[in-house]
């Protein structure tokens, strides 16, 4: 069978072999190619480099510091790596940050060996560079990672359509969505809901955290649950509770995660402007768990024309603390609205985010 590489971050690599993974979601279906029986070889940006890859430090702080580019070329790019490369028929890699990290691999791969290359897509069109006058070189290094790739899985429709836009209607571009493990993510019913507590979960950059401590402040009849590294421990509040923790740490385990999903009476994602699919999980895992979500209006909403307000959730068109708390007591004192959201939504998920079916669409493009 053909031989397939994956490369993440970090991990991922030690849940996978030791199989202490709780949930699948973010393994972007690697588990499914096991399951299926291809051999499957796995590559993590090394936090301790070799002194000869600390030569590549200065090419990433070029890209992170002047053309808002995340590179860790340092930490992946070396021999071992490349030999691994060339033996494997089709590469998946997880993100741009990875994407530009072993932007040089690929384009050896692309010269020389003819690899298949796909990537899912999460914020690679959304980027805000810092110094405009370099806004060409920008675009010169997401063209050349576009050009070294052969498939393009986009989360989220509105950077899906950003992207057709500034790069033409790209055949590589493919809007596949985002799927999660409902067979993880399945309410237990024996967990006693606490009445005035929401939730919040996230560390990504797009999470309006402002807008969250002051919603705090404002509302003090409920308790805010926030699981996130954004907030420091001093900022906790006598009705905001803060617990770190991250899906690749033990800090909080998806076990954990569920738990207190299930405790909650809503989540809520207030989100900052961007094309990026940020709080798609977040809302995915809480759907399908029968949790209502509240969500801000944003370019990158992942799929407007599938999930639809006042149905499957809750949209908050306007980021202002006023409306945000006009829709959760609306929301929260209307339990016709709250039951109805939270069974359709979670029909919604299990028919078509599953991971099954996201694994056969996969394969579809991939040509497998």
């Amino acid at each position: 069978m053909e031989k397939i590489t994956y490369i993440f971050y970090q991990g991922r690599k030690e849940n996978i072999e030791s199989k202490k993974f709780q949930a699948l979601d973010h393994y972007y279906l690697i588990n499914n190619f096991i399951s299926d029986g291809y051999p499957v070889e796995i590559i993590e940006l090394d936090q301790k480099p070799s002194k000869i890859n600390k030569l590549f430090y200065y090419y990433d702080r070029f890209l992170n510091k002047f053309l808002s580019l995340p590179s860790y070329t340092h930490m992946v790019c070396n021999f071992k790596n490349y030999r691994l490369l060339k033996k494997s028929d089709r590469v998946f890699i997880v993100n741009e940050g990875v994407g530009f990290s072993v932007l040089p691999l690929l384009i050896l791969l692309k010269l020389f060996n003819k690899k298949q290359i796909n990537f899912f897509v999460m914020g690679l069109f959304s980027k805000k560079i810092k110094y405009k006058y370099l806004s060409f070189f920008h675009n010169l290094f997401i063209r050349l990672l576009v050009f070294c790739v052969d498939n393009l899985f986009f989360l989220g429709k509105g950077e899906f359509d950003r992207a057709n836009i500034l790069m033409r209607n790209n055949k590589k571009f493919h809007f596949t969505g985002f799927s999660i493990d409902t067979n993880f993510w399945k309410a237990s019913g024996d967990v006693v809901k606490k009445s005035n507590q929401i939730i919040f979960v996230g560390n990504d950059g797009n999470r309006n955290i402002d807008l969250l401590k002051n919603l705090a402040d404002k509302m003090k009849q409920f308790n805010f649950l926030v699981i996130s590294n954004l907030l420091e421990d001093n900022q906790k509040k006598q009705n905001l509770k803060i617990l770190k923790g991250q899906w690749n740490s033990n800090e909080i385990t998806d076990v954990d995660l569920r738990r207190h999903y299930e405790e909650s009476v809503i989540t809520i994602i207030p989100l900052k402007n961007s094309y990026q699919p940020s709080g798609q999980s977040v809302a995915l895992q809480s759907m399908s768990l029968g949790i209502p979500v509240l969500i801000s209006k944003t370019n990158g909403f992942w799929d407007p024309d599938s999930f639809i307000n006042n149905e499957h959730l809750i949209i908050v068109k306007n980021e202002n603390i006023d409306e945000w708390e006009n829709k959760i007591i609306e929301t929260v004192s209307n339990k016709e609205l709250m039951d109805s959201i939270s069974k359709k939504a979670l029909e919604k998920i299990n028919v078509e985010h599953n991971l099954e079916d996201y694994f056969y669409k996969i394969k579809e493009i991939i040509n497998i």
